[in-house]
């Protein structure tokens, strides 16, 4: 069910930053899943991905990823995250696959970006512990 709408702004050769907060998310239920739906000014609309928060006792773990916006390398934080091997993507903002590694958890991992196209990109851990799905996605930027 739609909850929120953002207005866009407009045709941009710059990129742009969209937030909201569904403050009565942790009401929903343990699990709240979204997908956004974005619709161009000529009437066409793509959909995200869906991804899922979790609240309460079976709140997933963090991760982090740092410096954001990066240079040459970004530092990927999997040290909170249950023991086991993730798949890590990086996709650029049309959805276009530019990396994928194979990182254990409990550890911090360098991601070199140095010969990424300046932009925004999205970072996708996912793997699986204790038989439940694990999927993180953070944005970085790559200057």
């Amino acid at each position: 069910a739609k909850f929120a709408e953002v207005a866009g702004q407009g045709s941009k050769l710059s990129p742009t930053d969209y937030a909201l907060t569904d403050a009565n998310a942790a009401k929903l239920g343990a699990t709240v899943y979204y997908r956004l739906k974005q619709v161009d000014t000529d009437g066409t609309a793509a959909y995200s991905p869906v991804q899922s928060v979790r609240f309460g006792k079976g709140a997933a773990p963090a991760i982090a990823l740092y410096p954001n916006p990066a240079v040459d390398a970004a530092t990927l934080d999997l040290s909170a995250l249950p023991t086991g091997t993730y798949t890590v993507t990086l996709t650029d903002m049309t959805g276009r696959l530019v990396r994928a590694l194979t990182l254990k958890a409990g550890l911090t991992h360098n991601v070199a970006v140095q010969d990424l196209a300046s932009g925004s990109y999205l970072v996708t851990v996912q793997g699986t512990a204790d038989n439940a799905a694990l999927r993180f996605t953070k944005r970085l930027t790559k200057e």
